[in-house]
């Protein structure tokens, strides 16, 4: 290399440090949001929700639990009201930890490049562990959005010094509906039934209809022995037995059906409400809502809706809001769905199992012929299983004749329903022209 060669790399290697030498990669880091000053968070994208759902002035509030101390306000009560057990106040206090490269230097927090200063306050020791306080009502004076009433979703910039991170802050939760509309297909997590598991029952089907923009989990609450519970037993979730399952918008399904830590033989009757972003309970399961049970509404609710008890264990009647846990054959330790074909393929993880799952999911669980039909399969399903369960021979048979149905349900996830019934009826004319043919030239 000639020594211009050599001085022209040197210069150029110079160039490379001064450049990313002046750069700062130092950021904010390890940020952390207290309960007690939100309604929920996201780490994954520094997104601050706070939830406004339904008023915090109602006769049922303790006043203890909305007084002017900083925190939030459980404002959920006995009536199936839209509610938050994190509602926000306009006195809430958001409080911001987080850790920086910069010590001894005041953190701020800055919408549209101003900077809210007003009951603001921020610290930063030597080592760099920040932390800044600031009123709910004062994020949303900046956001324009007076005593925080309506929605709204804006982007601050959290500063220390030249270090900086964007933070997302969303108020949602206003003019949401405490009661769902099932009857009518109009709002709610619907369409849904009972199966049950050993010590647990599965939420099967389901369709979330309505405001569903911000959905993020499904709120299931169940009581005991079929007391006909109703909304003032369900206060919120937290005054009754109560699971949250997580919702998959891409596929309008919960990620999770189990409502696990049941008792064998005991029966529940359950109810649903819908679980915003924000954590805001909406769309109550009501008691009209029994009325849309896929086989007869009599069987879960008397003819006016009332939530009385018809005189009679619901599961034994056939309610599909209802259901009783207890061992199936060995078969639905981990699956509470797929009798036959998990009693035929040997295992609940088989592809094939998972396939017709999915089938039933996607397209049977959308419509009253298919609910009614997966209704019925619960009902034989358990009673074939247990006649195929140890014995090679049948569970071959099946097998076999259940082959033709799979390829069908994977073809169907694959190209759609419609064109795989079209395709199959194209395949059953020509196969029986080919049978007709074969008859007039034999």
């Amino acid at each position: 290399m000639t020594y211009s060669a050599k001085l022209s790399t040197k210069l150029f290697a110079l160039l490379i440090i001064l450049f990313f030498g002046s750069i700062s990669f130092a950021q904010i880091s390890n940020l952390s949001v207290p309960e007690s000053g939100r309604s929920n968070f996201d780490i994954a994208t520094f997104t601050i929700y706070g939830g406004i759902a339904g008023d915090v002035q109602r006769a049922c509030i303790n006043p203890d639990n909305c007084n002017a101390d900083g925190g939030t306000c459980d404002n959920c009560c006995d009536d199936g009201v839209a509610c938050n057990p994190r509602h926000i106040l306009t006195s809430t206090q958001l409080i911001l930890n987080f850790n920086t490269t910069i010590p001894n230097t005041e953190p701020t927090l800055a919408y549209d490049n101003t900077e809210i200063v007003e009951d603001t306050e921020g610290t930063n020791n030597n080592a760099g562990n920040a932390s800044l306080t600031v009123d709910w009502d004062d994020i949303c004076d900046a956001m324009e959005n007076p005593s925080c009433a309506n929605n709204d979703a804006e982007t601050f910039t959290l500063t220390v010094g030249e270090e900086t991170l964007a933070i997302r802050i969303e108020i949602m939760g206003n003019a949401l509906s405490g009661n769902s509309d099932c009857l009518n297909n109009a709002s709610g997590f619907c369409n849904w039934e009972i199966t049950r598991g050993n010590e647990k029952v599965a939420i099967t089907g389901g369709q979330a209809l309505g405001q569903t923009d911000d959905l993020n989990q499904i709120l299931v609450m169940y009581g005991e022995d079929f007391s006909r519970i109703d909304p003032s037993a369900l206060v919120g979730g937290r005054n009754a037995n109560n699971q949250l399952l997580d919702w998959d918008d891409e596929n309008n399904r919960v990620v999770s059906e189990s409502i696990i830590d049941l008792q064998n033989g005991t029966s529940y009757d359950f109810r649903t409400a819908m679980v915003d972003d924000a954590g805001n309970f909406y769309n109550f399961f009501t008691a009209l809502d029994f009325d849309m049970s896929a086989t007869n509404p009599v069987l879960c609710n008397n003819a006016a809706g009332a939530v009385a008890n018809i005189g009679g264990d619901p599961f034994t009647n056939g309610c599909q809001f209802s259901g009783r846990p207890g061992e199936v054959a060995g078969l639905l330790e981990d699956d509470l769905n797929c009798f036959i074909t998990t009693a035929a393929y040997g295992s609940s993880f088989s592809n094939k199992v998972e396939t017709f799952r999915t089938f039933r999911n996607t397209f049977m669980a959308k419509n009253k012929v298919g609910i009614y039909l997966i209704h019925k399969y619960y009902n034989i399903g358990p009673k074939l299983a247990r006649n195929l369960y140890g014995n090679d021979t049948l569970r071959s048979i099946t097998r076999a004749a259940l082959y033709p149905v799979w390829v069908f349900a994977a073809l169907s996830l694959k190209i759609g329903l419609t064109l795989s019934l079209l395709l199959l009826l194209l395949t059953a004319v020509l196969l029986f022209l080919i049978f007709n043919k074969r008859k007039i030239f034999s």
